[in-house]
């Protein structure tokens, strides 16, 4: 039976120590390319640093000065002047005003051209703060656990803080990038710029001065008053009291009005309010009440005409209303009423939109349907409310005239006291009319006075937050320059050391098959 043996060993085959790696060799072929090696690098680098020499003298360095100022009239932070008037922060460099500053400071004597001086302004507006409020809810918008709720609070919170951390500063910058201007001009140029504006905005459009659009004691007819049946005097003064709380309305609505007072009489607002609720309810309601009560009138006829056609006026303004409130109450139950939204519908933080990553606005755009529609349903309901209060009121000046009218048609003027009244009332109503007119005085004095306390800095418009101008002048970045020669060498020995490498081998081999 065969029996299968091993394999011999061969014990005579010997290792080819030429498959080895020579770590010694290897050192000594890295070792002998030190000099090209080294020479490269100096060559390089004084190449490196001559081409960055020459950029560095052929191009003039950019610098920009800055100047920030503070806006110092109420509404800044809004962009609307005491006026009313909308404002931009570009206004301050428009190129009419960009214009004179350029000819007043002779900048064509430096090289400037009109059009590189008004591309190099810029005004925006100035918080050190900005960026970090960005950066802080960028990350706490991040949170992938935030509920739609949540996101809507956190972004109502930062418009919040952006809007009071840019309220009222803004930052006037020039950059010139191929011109050198002394530091000097600099400052009066960027001095220049808002002083000009301010200037411009104050004499030639008014800006500072309050429109409140008031009605003033001009639009009182005293003589027509006197003269016209006592139950329609009584109405003309009735519409001459709401024109007046028309008047503290419109001046109410101005921040700060309620600590503006009156240089003649002391009185504020809400003083002028209340003096105004003592003359209707008790000094005309007192000279009224017997007159309206018992009918009375000198011409009852004309008195009965013109109550009648009030009445009718009245009723066709009831059901025009009625009609308006219907329509809107049907409005906001249908479902789908955001689409006549229009641009009101538009949300102001557009701005921010850059600052935010992908995935917040991803989150945000999610609610603007729903924002939307909400704001839509606030708005119809606000004006259904407002029509109800002037159904109201309507409906209680129809009891009121319908009374009135009835006492009329059924006169007691055959009543001893009658004669007496109407001679009374005649008597009190210059005394009324001389304090009506003295109190519309009282609101056009306000207005008067806000003018120059809620301004700040009479006939100014900013003040500079600064004295010195910041300058900022681009210059070489150190980091990046060294980090620029670090990967140069690195190139370099990459390129260098295995080509001597490899070219030392080639001559050592060469040399090697000579000696054979």
């Amino acid at each position: 039976m065969s029996q299968n043996n091993p394999a011999p060993i061969n014990t005579n085959s010997t290792y080819d120590k030429d498959d080895e790696i020579d770590l010694l060799g290897l050192l000594r072929a890295l070792l002998k390319t030190w000099k090209v090696w080294f020479v490269a690098l100096v060559l390089v680098s004084a190449i490196f640093g001559a081409v960055k020499a020459i950029q560095t003298l052929a191009t003039t360095p950019e610098t920009v000065y800055s100047k920030p100022i503070r806006l110092t009239f109420p509404n800044a932070h809004l962009q609307q002047f005491p006026s009313g008037a909308k404002f931009a922060h570009s206004d301050i460099i428009a190129p009419a005003i960009a214009q004179q500053v350029f000819e007043r400071n002779n900048l064509s004597a430096y090289g400037l051209k009109i059009s590189d001086f008004q591309r190099g302004l810029s005004a925006t507006p100035y918080s050190p703060t900005y960026p970090l409020i960005i950066e802080r809810y960028s990350r706490r918008l991040s949170d992938k656990r935030l509920t739609v709720e949540n996101i809507a609070d956190l972004q109502k919170q930062m418009d919040e803080e952006i809007v009071q951390a840019t309220a009222g500063e803004v930052l006037i910058s020039w950059r010139l990038d191929k011109h050198v201007i002394p530091i000097g001009v600099a400052e009066k140029v960027l001095a220049d710029l808002p002083a000009l504006w301010a200037e411009k905005a104050i004499k030639e459009k008014g800006v500072l001065e309050i429109q409140a659009h008031l009605t003033t004691a001009k639009s009182l007819n005293l003589t027509l008053i006197k003269e016209e049946e006592l139950l329609i005097a009584g109405d003309i003064l009735t519409d001459k009291i709401n024109l007046l709380r028309g008047n503290i309305n419109e001046l109410s609505q101005f921040e700060g009005s309620q600590t503006i007072a009156d240089p003649k009489t002391g009185m504020r607002l809400n003083d002028l309010n209340n003096a105004l609720d003592d003359l209707s309810n008790y000094d005309i309601a007192s000279v009224l009440a017997s007159i309206r009560i018992q009918g009375l009138s000198n011409f009852p006829e004309l008195s009965k005409y013109y109550y009648t056609d009030k009445l009718n006026r009245l009723n066709i303004k009831l059901k025009g209303l009625e009609y308006e409130a219907s329509s809107v109450r049907d409005s906001y139950r249908q479902p789908n009423t955001s689409a006549g939204l229009g641009a009101d519908g538009n949300t102001n933080n557009q701005m921010l939109a850059p600052q935010l990553n992908s995935d917040i606005l991803d989150k945000l755009a999610s609610l603007s349907g729903d924002l939307e529609r909400e704001k839509y349903n606030q708005q119809l309901n606000q004006r259904w409310l407002s029509l109800t209060r002037q159904i109201s009121t309507v409906k209680s000046t129809i009891a009121e005239t319908e009374q009135l009218l009835a006492a009329i048609k059924h006169p007691t003027n055959a009543n001893p006291g009658a004669i007496e009244a109407l001679a009374q009332a005649k008597a009190r109503l210059p005394g009324i009319l001389n304090q009506l007119t003295e109190y519309f005085d009282v609101s056009e004095r306000i207005a008067s006075q806000m003018r120059t306390e809620l301004v700040g800095i009479k006939d100014e418009l900013f003040v500079p937050v600064s004295n010195s101008v910041l300058e900022n002048k681009t210059s070489i970045s150190i980091k990046e320059l060294l980090i620029t020669w670090i990967a140069l060498m690195f190139l370099t020995s990459v390129l260098v050391i295995p080509t001597c490498m490899i070219r030392n081998a080639l001559k050592a081999k060469s040399l090697q098959q000579t000696n054979l």
